[in-house]
């Protein structure tokens, strides 16, 4: 008799909304960096992070506008960070 093996996922993600046109860098406190490029639509995904503790930081035209620190994953499931997004208002 043979049994199917399933793997526990010990990976997550990080999406969120920020600018179009800007970029969102995730650093991990291990090491791990990607960079990724918000959408036309104001969205950003970064998939199968290592779990673990990471800083993301959004940037337009290489310069730093933003950072969160801290970010920890969830196995298995996203963590949402967001910059305001396009359809960010000032009050």
């Amino acid at each position: 008799m043979t049994g199917a093996v399933y793997a526990q996922a010990t990976t997550g993600s990080i999406f969120g909304q920020a600018q179009s046109g800007d970029s969102v860098l995730v650093k991990s406190s291990s090491g791990v960096t990607r960079q990724v490029d918000v959408d036309s639509t104001g969205h950003y995904t970064v998939n199968s992070l290592p779990l673990g503790n990471y800083t993301v930081t959004l940037q337009h035209d290489g310069q730093t506008v933003d950072s969160r620190s801290n970010v920890t994953l969830r196995v298995g499931s996203g963590t949402e960070v967001s910059f305001g997004g396009q359809n960010a208002q000032t009050l």
